[in-house]
């Protein structure tokens, strides 16, 4: 605070428990993270001419016209653990990279971020 400049620094967003919005230095005002108040809706033709609606942000150039699309809900293994929401929301872990393979997958999101822009991309998916 000298010269009455306040620091603030973001804690993360690993939260809910004790100790996770933390910052030892006491001079730093330390606040979690949190979402925005925004949405950006887009729109996408299917292969049939249907529009469909939803809100997110196209952060890459088709290299091609069309992909094929897939839900995030088909694209688990055959056997495994995972709960249907878990395919839904696209987390770590969940999906066949034989399934999403050069596909556009279509996830709900989740309150803890979004897990797809690293797990798809990791999956062979062209985007989501």
């Amino acid at each position: 605070m000298k010269k009455g400049i306040l620091t603030v620094a973001s804690a993360g967003n690993e939260g809910p428990s004790l100790g996770k919005v933390v910052n030892h230095a006491p001079w730093i005002l330390t606040v979690s993270a949190s979402g925005i108040n925004r949405q950006y809706r887009i729109q996408v033709m299917l292969g049939n001419g249907k529009i469909v609606s939803g809100i997110g942000i196209n952060t890459f150039s088709p290299k091609q016209k069309l992909y094929p699309l897939i839900s995030g809900a088909d694209t688990g293994f055959d056997s495994s653990d995972y709960l249907p929401r878990e395919y839904r929301m696209c987390m770590e872990g969940t999906m066949d990279p034989e399934k999403v393979k050069g596909k556009i997958v279509l996830c709900e999101t989740t309150p803890m971020g979004d897990p797809a822009d690293s797990v798809i991309p990791k999956a062979g998916g062209v985007g989501h």
